[in-house]
């Protein structure tokens, strides 16, 4: 009779043990997916937004709360000027604007620099993750055409945290 008390308490422990190894399994695939997950979003984000014509966004990147890049492009075939480039929260509450007149000749690239706030996550804790993602309104002139609008309130630009 006395023993089986031991068989009872190696075969609680053994089981106690089967259980917290499947715990801990899910608990890092729930992990690598959000991971994954994130990363999806991030380079879906990135192919809709460089595919895009009159200009396209082949990359964003965010430094701290101190100031958002954009790599902006000319796709198209004729000099296109941008007059105000306008960034603002996913959320709505809170707009970035650069208004420097930039002119693009076709194909051409620049690095646009906007300028944040406290407002935003805070890149400096998320370094290579994308915590931010904002509504993009560019304003631009075509010529003869002035004051054309160009928009993404179908589709957020995700900007990665870099150092």
């Amino acid at each position: 009779m006395g023993k089986f008390n031991g068989q009872g308490a190696t075969e609680y422990v053994i089981l106690f043990a089967v259980v917290l190894f499947i715990v801990l399994f899910i608990i890092s695939i729930i992990g690598n997916a959000t991971s994954i997950s994130g990363q999806s979003s991030q380079a879906a984000s990135q192919s809709y937004w460089s595919s895009l014509s009159p200009f396209s966004i082949s990359d964003s990147s965010q430094n701290g709360t101190i100031m958002a890049r954009l790599s902006l492009q000319n796709t198209g075939a004729r000099e296109l000027m941008t007059n105000r480039i306008v960034i603002t929260t996913a959320d709505g509450l809170h707009s970035y604007i650069n208004n420097t007149a930039t002119i693009f000749l076709p194909g051409q690239k620049r690095v646009m620099n906007i300028h944040l706030d406290e407002n935003v996550v805070d890149c400096d804790l998320n370094i290579g993750k994308s915590p931010n993602s904002y509504i993009v309104f560019i304003s631009y002139d075509d010529d003869p055409l002035v004051g054309k609008v160009f928009n993404s309130t179908n589709k957020l630009l995700a900007v990665s945290c870099s150092s």
